[in-house]
Order: structure tokens, then C-alpha cells, then sequence
């Protein structure tokens, strides 16, 4: 379902020409073309067994179907088709998706990385800051912790100077502002459950059941809430997968990240800073994204 949003955060992230990374790819590309002798066949079946070695020894990719190079090569020696011409497309082919593979890898490397730390980060937080910590979740929850702390006045202005944009009411609007307030003044068990039934409440207004989130979410184009957020599938996935879902009282005691079920019966503690800035960001990004415009 998340097709819309793909080409959206490969050009937010597309890297540039002389990207190391990308140089590495090219050079890699070149050497084993070399290694095979530049032919198309040579290079398959090399990509072939290389594959098969990576997948018994436990790593997961995604396999090509070896029935499907036999035919190719061989027919391309049968017509006697010149391999240069394949293999400079190929070439060209390759070049062109490197950036975006690149920038793919890297972006799911940080989401990896993000979800481990345990925060959702704010939307002031960027990839260089998340790629400077070499993705160490350790390192990564700790350089949150402090982002959050020193940066807590503008997120504070700009949460609440946004809100007055957002598709919300004004009792949602206060509680929201309250919720800032008790955060600032570290009551942070109050964020959770008072955001958690507003949340429920004002998305009921908009005719949204939290129990059928997904199912609607999956109805609608969710490129917007993704793509403008520079973390927002990591927020969006959280509050599909997570945030709502019915839990027994053991199973959210090691997520920082809150879950509504069990902050409304006490099964859980959200009591600290980390839990208290999550709620605040996943409120914000339901606010600001996920309900229909005026």
C-alpha cells in the first residue's frame, strides 16, 4: 500500500553525482563485469550462484529465477545477438538506478536505526543527523534524548504555533496545548492519557474508527502523510501497526513508544521524557496529516 509514496522519498533522498556510495557501486559493477569476461551469460549465471551462496548461508534476498536466465542466454548465443549493445544497456540501466538504490538503501538503513532508538523523532530531525551516528541505535537514542531536551522551545512554539493550521476543533486544540504545557513541566503520565482519547475522539468526529485504522488508512492515498514528514512512515507504521492495537498487560513494557490500550488500563508506565515526546509527535503527526483537509 505504500506504492504512492516510493518515488516521493527516493527524489527527497536522491544523492548526488559523486556520491561515495554510488561510487562504490559503479566500481563493484565494473569489476565484475570484468571478472566475467563482459558477457551477459557469464555475468547471469555468476549473478546466479552468487545469489544461491548468499541464501544458504542464512542472508535473504531476493532471488532471480535461474529458469528464467538459461532461456535468455541462450537464445541471446542461438540468434547470435552481439553482447556489447546488452551490455552497455544494462550498463546505462545500472547507472541510472544506482542514486535511487543508493538512496534506498541508506533511507531504510535510518528507519532500521530509528525504529531500534525507540524515539519518533520530530519533523526538525534529518537523515544527516541520523547518518552522523553511523546508525548506532545506542548512539541514536541518546543524540534524541538530547535533541529533545535542547531543542524543546522551538518544538514547543512551532507544535503549537502549527496547530492552529490543523483540521482540529478547539477543544482538541486546547487539550493539545495543555498536553505541551504538562510535557514542559515533566508530568509526563499526563501526555499519554489525555492525547490518547482526544486522538480517538476528534478522528471519530471525522467519522475515523481507530479500531478500523488500517483498513481506512488502506482506502486512502498515502502519499502526503508519508512524504512530507521526513520520518513519517516510521510514524505512520507505529500508529497503524501499534498505537492502537489491543495488548495484554506484558507486551508494551519494553516499547517507549506508547500503545493507547495500554496506557488507558495502566498496564504500562509512560512516565518519562521518552514516552511523554512520543505521544507529542504522534499526536502532532495525526493532527497535522492524517485528518482531511478543511
Amino acid at each position: 500500500m505504500f506504492v504512492h509514496w516510493g518515488s516521493s522519498l527516493l527524489n527527497q533522498m536522491q544523492t548526488s553525482e559523486h556520491d561515495p556510495v554510488i561510487a562504490e557501486v559503479r566500481a563493484r559493477r565494473d569489476e565484475f563485469a570484468a571478472e566475467h569476461g563482459y558477457s551477459v551469460a557469464v555475468i547471469f549465471e555468476g549473478l546466479r550462484k552468487s545469489l544461491e551462496s548468499s541464501s544458504q548461508s542464512g542472508t535473504h534476498y531476493v532471488r532471480i529465477i535461474s529458469g528464467t536466465i538459461a532461456p535468455v542466454s541462450e537464445t541471446l548465443q542461438q540468434l547470435g545477438y552481439p553482447v556489447a549493445p546488452v551490455l552497455q544497456k544494462l550498463t546505462e540501466i545500472s547507472a541510472k538506478a544506482a542514486p535511487y538504490l543508493a538512496a534506498f538503501a541508506r533511507w531504510n538503513t535510518a528507519v532500521d536505526a530509528v525504529n531500534e532508538s525507540g524515539w519518533l523523532p520530530y519533523r526538525t530531525v534529518t537523515y544527516d543527523a541520523i547518518e552522523k551516528f553511523g546508525y548506532d541505535a545506542d548512539k541514536l537514542d541518546r543524540f534524541f534524548s538530547e535533541y529533545h531536551h535542547s531543542h524543546w522551545d522551538e518544538i514547543r512554539d512551532e507544535m503549537a504555533s502549527r496547530s492552529d493550521s490543523y483540521n482540529i476543533d478547539n477543544e482538541a486544540r486546547q487539550t493539545f496545548l495543555e498536553a505541551l504545557y504538562a510535557h514542559e513541566n515533566k508530568l509526563y503520565r499526563c501526555v499519554c492519557r489525555v492525547l490518547f482519547p482526544e486522538i480517538e475522539r476528534i478522528l471519530a468526529v471525522r467519522g475515523i474508527k481507530t479500531k478500523n485504522l488500517e483498513e481506512w488508512a488502506n482506502s486512502q492515498s498515502l502519499g502526503k502523510w508519508v512524504s512530507s514528514h521526513p520520518f513519517g512512515f516510521v510514524i505512520f507504521n507505529k500508529l497503524m501497526i501499534d498505537a492502537f492495537a489491543t495488548r495484554d498487560k506484558h507486551s508494551n513494557e519494553e516499547d517507549a513508544i506508547p500503545n493507547r490500550h495500554a496506557a488507558l488500563h495502566g498496564f504500562v508506565r509512560y512516565s518519562s521524557h521518552k514516552n511523554s515526546m512520543n505521544m507529542l509527535v504522534l499526536t502532532d503527526y495525526v493532527f497535522d496529516q492524517l485528518l482531511p483537509s478543511r
